[in-house]
């Protein structure tokens, strides 16, 4: 199955555009599609070889900051049910090879498992709402050469949160592992499940 790669920009302006010509025609709502995908400025759309829409990469500012299909959300493009030449009568499209279309799509996971970080400078952040304990610390990391800000939070199985049994006094260096997670340059990352290690 030879497979085709096409990626185009999003028009800036809402009226008269072509999305919003686009979502119209598909009879989907401007504001729904605003609220779950209006970040993204540019689309890179995998097609099959009848021109149907399988996967997609949508960026920011030229950061990858969500691919689809994921376990939760079905691709746009991919519900939309619309080809690759339905797609050529709205956008100004360029062809891409499948090696980049998957150097991008590698690029971003939204979970890291056994994800290992150290880190010398962290906040205690206390969270306690209805007697619910939401304390973490807070950092800053580099994560694929980026600044990002770092929540740690500690738990057992049970889900409860454990941040209160560690004494962080007696370490100058904290090596923590964890579950990373990561929904995009804009947000913070999330280390959960986090255990000391030796």
């Amino acid at each position: 199955m030879k497979k085709k790669y096409i990626q185009f920009a999003m028009p800036k302006e809402c009226n008269g555009s072509s999305m919003y010509d686009l979502l119209s025609h598909l009879g989907e709502d401007y504001m729904r599609y605003m609220s779950d995908f209006g970040e993204i400025t540019e689309w890179l759309i995998e097609f099959s070889d009848f021109g149907k829409p399988i996967r997609e990469v949508g960026f920011k500012r030229g950061e990858v900051i969500l691919k689809l299909p994921d376990n939760e959300i079905v691709g746009f493009w991919q519900n939309s049910k619309l080809t690759e030449n339905d797609l050529r009568m709205f956008f100004k499209v360029s062809i891409k090879s499948e090696s980049i279309f998957q150097e991008n799509w590698e690029s971003f996971e939204k979970t890291i498992y056994n994800f290992q970080t150290e880190i010398k400078k962290y906040r205690y952040v206390i969270n306690i709402d209805d007697n619910e304990d939401y304390s973490y610390l807070k950092t800053i990391i580099k994560f694929k050469d980026k600044r990002r800000v770092l929540r740690i939070y500690f738990s057992n199985k049970e889900g409860d949160n454990t941040i209160q049994s560690y004494n962080f006094f007696n370490y100058s260096i904290l090596k923590i592992c964890g579950q990373l997670k990561n929904y995009g340059i804009d947000s913070d990352l999330y280390l959960l499940e986090s255990e000391l290690m030796d």
